[in-house]
């Protein structure tokens, strides 16, 4: 009879509901079909419930007030009637409706709807549900709901829960009734999530005093309710745990004794190939896997490890530093060996990875193959080949288990067929988070809390907790973790730097033997030219005495530092003139002349080198003596001019934003005049140049472009088409070059050379400056998003799939002309355009696209990828001699990025002497862009083009238009997100780390905070 009741209800429900009215359940039984999990020798958490029937992957989640996709788990489910009892007053006296809680249509576990949103109270009524108890439902929502409410929030809502105020006017049966099939369940609902509380998220309260008194308050409370007594034995638990007495009970017991430590034979310094490959695995091994379960399910919400530094984070962001450091210690072990040793170093750590996958360890196998693959190394391809086989061979096998492609797909694989222990690469899950976080929006339908993007969140936590279950059965070994964890890492520039050493771009193709001889040539160079540098200071035998003459002074620790392969690093302000002025060192000069201002004044320079021009004379008989010491007297002398012809000439830059800076030279070139002799014609010219340039800055021509003839482009491919395909891909391309270019230009250096560091933040402390630099990021940033808005625009503007696919392969080819042209700015933004969210999403429109487009698509992501890195786009577009030869727009978020990060390097170290190896990297990046600014492309812009693009500017201002038609053009599509399509998606073409940088800066100096916020 209740089966026929419940067959006429469903019949009823489902007629209803084709009508679009819309029920909420009560329940019924029913037994799950979830999938059983397969093919795994590990122990771990099986996912039975909806989720594993879904087809849908992390950060694709369906949309507001769409279904998910996917079959059901269990029967249908039966609407449910209005409650049997009406709850008079609180949070909870609401009847479900469509404002208040939605169900993914479709959708059941035993018989129970799956909630896709809903209010908090619903959530927390629907987790004490007095007849569906639903514990993964419970973990999970314990697991997000920092994400979506406060503790305390929560604790007050438990509370009430607990108190649900009995119906006015019930008999006695019908009270009873109340308190046996409601009041009574609720409780025992709320006491097991107490106590799944305490038992498995007990760092909840180990980490917040406030948030435990309150707790205990609570409980407090609650145990004074009719059938609440047993709280008090879970808080019994609860302060026996936080008392530490619970430890003993907890530590591992191995079923075997750890292995035999290798202990490392040590004579002097600690050197890595005295070190045993395994036991260096496994004491990184020992340091991660305690780093990795430190960290708590909390810190993965929000994506909190990016955002206010990481401080609700901590944890994952020390892993990620930890991980950062090690990939780091590859590349610089590898960069500080000798030219002769490096094979034997790579071949060292092709072992330490080959011993890290046997660990299954995978963190710290990608951390070394992210050390292989850093730019300064990866270059050093010739060493790699000189490796043995059978390690080349081991490095491939690893590469193909770590591929990060197809979101991860072999990873993935790999670890479903381990056993426990395990170390996953946590990159993957936080490029999951991250992509859940980035494509779901965190409420639907005005302010139903999203609880489906909670469902995908929490399940990748829980895959990140089954592998903190298990410990690793190793001994740490402390001279082997004492050295890795105080290892001294170079930074990105100065490996790289040493790179160019070990192997110059015009070596590319020379074997190891070759390169090493080469290494070796300029090495005998270098002695031979610091030997003669040291005779021509030495001790020439008593000098004309010179009161506060500041070369006198030999060289010392006190005012000159070098690195441990003899690299100079930092000196005092008299000790760089001295060396500038010295014999000369390839790229001293240029880094010294365009970075001066950044530690002295104009006058502290001219002093200095007018003193070093004025050299003392030699009071000695000895002809012979006074002669040598003459020649090097006016070697010296043009040196001086040789430097001020230099800097009017080549670093000219400095002297069209101060007026000072002629007032000083001018004195200084009066002022050694009279003793020029020869030199006189130098100074001529340096004077007349010179004018030139006071003219040219009272003119204030700086940043004018001047263009030459168009070339003919096609107006139109097809004169009856609208819209973007009016006009040709590469016409577009050049166009959208010019004006990106134009920004570029606005980019001064001294806008860059004025900016400190000061509490992690970027300043600019000269308000010319400051100006200058905020009107760059300004234009910038609004350049970069309207070409973000512009592609997506173009896209859905389409009325079919097929028109939208049409859109899609005109942007490749756009895309494919900006690569020819070197505009990798124009180029990153459209093509993180075609990777957006939004256009992700159009599985039919990508089904249209043809595969060549699609393959085109790919490897202009790999090439952006690629480019992203300052030091791979130097690679790629620097000609013999290293030089920038053609037009180009470099990567301007990845070269900020770099020299914010050279600039956070302290200013001055070992005592007070300036550091000169922080200037190298800070001047190398400003005369990048200073040669890059000055190669013009050749032609002026369509102004058919131009006025196009300036209209859909003015027109994407508001993005009222575009949300709507994102909204439509996403209804249309069917939901397939398990599409082929998706494989041909490159995840972050620019680093995370990067980008953030950048938006950091833009936000420092701009007063819109949501620049970058995108929300297709």
């Amino acid at each position: 009879e209740k089966g026929r009741v419940n067959m006429a209800l469903r019949s009823k429900v489902k007629a209803t509901e084709s009508k679009g009215i819309r029920f909420p359940f009560f329940g019924s039984g029913g037994s799950s079909s979830g999938k059983k999990g397969s093919g795994t020798t590990a122990k771990r958490q099986e996912s039975t419930d909806e989720l594993d029937e879904e087809s849908t992957p992390p950060g694709l989640g369906a949309e507001e007030g769409t279904g998910a996709s996917g079959t059901s788990v269990g029967p249908a489910p039966v609407c449910y009637t209005p409650r049997q009892f009406v709850i008079p007053s609180g949070p909870f006296a609401e009847e479900d409706t469509e404002e208040n809680i939605l169900f993914e249509e479709g959708r059941s576990v035993n018989g129970v709807p799956v909630i896709k949103a809903a209010t908090l109270e619903k959530l927390v009524e629907r987790v004490t549900h007095e007849a569906h108890p639903n514990p993964k439902y419970m973990a999970r929502f314990l697991l997000t709901y920092r994400s979506f409410t406060k503790a305390e929030d929560l604790l007050d809502l438990l509370q009430q829960r607990c108190e649900l105020p009995e119906p006015k006017g019930l008999s006695a049966e019908d009270r009873n009734t109340f308190v046996k099939k409601l009041q009574m369940p609720v409780r025992v609902r709320v006491l097991n999530l107490v106590k799944t509380w305490i038992s498995t998220y007990i760092h909840d309260f180990m980490d917040d005093k406030e948030f435990l008194d309150k707790f205990m308050a609570f409980i407090a409370r609650v145990s004074e309710y009719e059938g609440m007594k047993l709280v008090t034995k879970y808080k019994a638990q609860l302060e026996k745990a936080l008392k530490g007495q619970e430890v003993k009970a907890r530590e591992v017991v191995y079923r075997q004794n750890p292995p035999k430590v290798i202990k490392p034979n040590i004579k002097g310094s600690i050197d890595l190939l005295q070190l045993s490959p395994v036991e260096v695995a496994r004491q990184l091994t020992v340091i991660e896997a305690e780093l990795y379960r430190k960290i708590k399910p909390w810190e993965f919400l929000n994506q909190a490890w990016a955002k206010k530094g990481g401080v609700k984070a901590p944890n994952v962001l020390e892993m990620i530093r930890w991980s950062t450091r090690v990939s780091g210690f590859v590349a610089t072990e590898i960069m500080k060996a000798h030219v002769g040793h490096k094979v034997r170093y790579i071949s060292h750590f092709i072992q330490i990875a080959k011993a890290l996958r046997e660990l299954n360890n995978f963190n710290a196998l990608m951390e070394i193959i992210a050390g292989f693959e850093n730019a300064a190394v990866w270059r050093l391809q010739p060493f790699f080949n000189e490796v043995p086989r059978r390690y080349s061979q081991i490095l491939e096998e690893l590469h193909e288990v770590m591929s990060t492609g197809k979101n991860f797909q072999s990873i993935r694989a790999t670890l479903k067929t381990v056993d426990m222990p395990c170390i996953p690469y946590l990159g993957m899950y936080l490029t999951d988070l991250t992509f859940i976080e980035d494509g779901n929006p965190d409420t639907v339908k005005g302010n139903l809390i999203n609880f489906t993007k909670r469902r995908y969140v929490a399940q990748v936590i829980q895959d990140i907790q089954q592998y903190q279950q298990t410990p690793f059965c190793l001994k740490p070994e402390p001279i082997i973790q004492g050295y890795l964890r105080s290892l001294y890492i170079w930074d990105e520039e100065k490996l790289y730097q040493y790179s160019l050493e070990f192997m110059p771009r015009s070596a590319k193709d020379k074997s190891v033997k070759e390169l090493e001889t080469l290494y070796l040539e300029k090495e005998k160079e270098k002695k031979a030219s610091r030997k003669k540098e040291a005779e021509e200071e030495g001790d020439w035998g008593p000098l004309e005495q010179v009161e506060g003459y500041p070369f006198f002074e030999k060289d010392s620790k006190e005012n000159v530092s070098f690195d441990e392969n003899g690299k100079f690093v930092a000196a005092s302000l008299p000790k760089l003139v001295q060396r500038l002025t010295a014999q000369p060192t390839p790229g001293y000069m240029e880094t010294f002349l365009i970075s001066w201002p950044t530690f002295c004044t104009a006058k502290e320079l001219a002093q200095l080198l007018l003193q070093r021009y004025n050299v003392p004379q030699l009071m000695s008989d000895d002809e012979k003596k006074k002669e040598e010491y003459e020649k090097r007297t006016f070697s010296i002398k043009s040196r001086v001019i040789n430097i001020l012809k230099a800097l009017v000439d080549k670093f000219s830059f400095h002297f069209l934003v101060s007026d000072d800076l002629f007032i000083v030279i001018s004195d200084l070139l009066r002022e050694i005049r009279p003793t020029a002799g020869v030199l006189s014609g130098a100074i001529d010219r340096i004077e007349k140049h010179l004018g030139a340039l006071a003219a040219k800055s009272r003119e204030n021509k700086l940043g004018k472009v001047e263009r030459r003839n168009t070339p003919n482009f096609p107006t139109s491919q097809d004169t009856s088409s609208q819209g973007i395909m009016r006009y040709t891909p590469d016409l577009l391309a050049h166009t959208l070059s010019l004006i990106h270019h134009d920004v570029f230009l606005g980019l001064r250096p001294h806008c860059l050379l004025n900016m400190s560091i000061s509490d992690d933040t970027p300043v600019v402390k000269d308000p010319h400056w400051h100006d200058a630099m905020k009107e760059f990021l300004g234009a910038y940033s609004a350049a970069e998003v309207f070409v973000y808005d512009f592609t997506v625009s173009q896209i859905i503007s389409g009325n079919s799939p097929n028109d939208r696919s049409q859109s899609i392969e005109f942007l490749i080819d756009v895309c494919d002309f900006l690569e020819r042209e070197h505009n990798y700015c124009t180029l990153l933004w459209v093509l993180n355009g075609l990777s957006s969210k939004t256009v992700r999403r159009l599985s039919s429109t990508w089904s249209r696209v043809s595969s060549a487009k699609r393959n085109l698509f790919k490897d202009l992501q790999k090439t952006m990828k690629t480019c992203c890195n300052v030091h791979s786009f130097r690679e790629k577009t620097y000609e013999p001699g290293d030089r920038f030869t053609i037009p180009c727009i470099p990567p301007v978020e990845s070269y900020l990025a770099a020299y914010l990060q050279r600039l956070d390097l302290p200013d001055r170290i070992e005592g007070d002497l300036i550091n000169f190896e922080k200037r190298e990297g800070m001047a190398s990046l400003v005369h990048d862009i200073l040669k890059l600014q000055n190669l013009k492309y050749v032609s002026s812009s369509n102004a058919e083009v131009k006025r196009y693009l300036n209209f859909q500017q003015r027109k994407l201002n508001v993005k009222g238009d575009i949300l709507p038609r994102v909204a439509k053009v996403l209804a249309e599509e069917p939901e397939n997100f398990g599409s082929d399509h998706e494989d041909i998606f490159v995840m972050k073409l620019i680093s995370p780390e990067q980008h953030r940088s950048f938006v950091n800066l833009a936000k420092t100096f701009l007063a819109n905070p949501s620049i970058y916020t995108f929300s297709y």
